[in-house]
């Protein structure tokens, strides 16, 4: 958001995801369509991942009004899935994920894609004084089970535990079933691990090309 206030100019910024706590989603849609009609931006960028959150007909009359940049940092492996991005992605400027996998996927089918990696977050992940009851490994994730790499991760983390024991240790939810420690943190928390540990493991959900979760 920074970064496009600060290169692009004019600038405005329509938050409906917070907007649409007080109003129907639908609502939200049509007053956004609104501000595309008056406006006309040359670009309008977007981050859509899931299907109940935008119907192609609504993407395809807000289309008409601006060049829509849709960027998605999520992953899923279902046909309802990628039906869903290819039938957005026909009627909208440019769609960008953070993997070639699922690029490569839009492009065989006709829909122009291209890749864009998530940025880091420069306030919350800085350098910190480190918290020396935190352990030397760290691996943070949720375990929800039902990924292509949801059981290689588990394996990884009880390997982890079984041979590094104290020095190791996992923050996030799901891992109990496992026998390991449960504790979701939020991202300061998580910025206070890094900060703290010697290794960090990172092991995503999917095998994709050029991913990390």
């Amino acid at each position: 958001r920074k970064s496009f206030a600060k290169h692009f100019h004019p600038f405005s910024e329509y938050d409906w995801v917070n907007i649409a706590k007080e109003k129907k989603l639908e609502v939200v849609q049509k007053d956004f369509l609104e501000i595309l009609k008056q406006q006309k931006p040359d670009y309008c960028f977007m981050q859509l991942q899931n299907p109940i959150n935008m119907s192609v007909p609504m993407i395809r009359e807000m289309a008409k009004h601006t060049k829509i940049i849709n960027w998605s940092g999520d992953i899923r492996h279902t046909k309802e899935w990628y039906e869903w991005f290819i039938a957005i992605g026909e009627q909208i400027h440019l769609t960008l994920f953070t993997n070639e996998t699922d690029v490569d996927i839009l492009k065989s089918r006709g829909v122009n894609a291209d890749y864009l990696q998530v940025g880091f977050d420069n306030v919350w992940y800085q350098r910190k004084n480190r918290i020396k009851t935190y352990p030397e490994i760290v691996y943070c994730a949720n375990d929800y089970g039902n990924f292509q790499l949801s059981p290689y991760r588990a394996e990884v983390a009880k390997a982890l535990n079984r041979t590094f024991g104290k020095k190791f240790r996992i923050f996030g939810s799901g891992w109990k079933k496992h026998g390991l420690y449960d504790t979701p943190i939020n991202n300061e928390q998580e910025a206070d691990v890094y900060n703290s540990c010697k290794i960090a493991i990172s092991v995503s959900n999917f095998h994709h090309k050029r991913y990390y979760s």
